[in-house]
């Protein structure tokens, strides 16, 4: 998630899409842990869980209502970044006499 982003806003609605979904299994608890800082965000894990064979069921479910949850919250997804940074003396690019 974006460095913006409000963690406990994530995951609370996280939760609330755990809990609409109707794969997902009461216990064990859904489990969401902060992980620490990215280079690009702040990163997460969150897990839940499912019987066998509903698994890849929820795990396609439950990725786009996380997607359509956090656009509705206006929760940024982070994206790896690169910042390219050119000279101010176009000699130096062309390794200038």
């Amino acid at each position: 998630i974006g460095y913006e982003e409000s963690i406990e806003t994530v995951r609370n609605v996280l939760f609330k899409v755990a809990e609409t979904n109707p794969h997902c299994l009461d216990e064990p608890e859904p489990l969401f842990m902060f992980t620490g800082f990215g280079q690009s965000g702040q990163q997460i894990t969150f897990c839940v869980w499912a019987e066998t064979h509903r698994f890849i069921e929820l795990r396609n479910e439950i990725q786009i209502q996380i997607k359509d949850a956090f656009d509705l919250a206006n929760i940024d997804i982070a994206l790896d970044q690169l910042v390219v940074r050119l000279a101010s003396n176009s000699s130096h690019l062309h390794g200038g006499i």
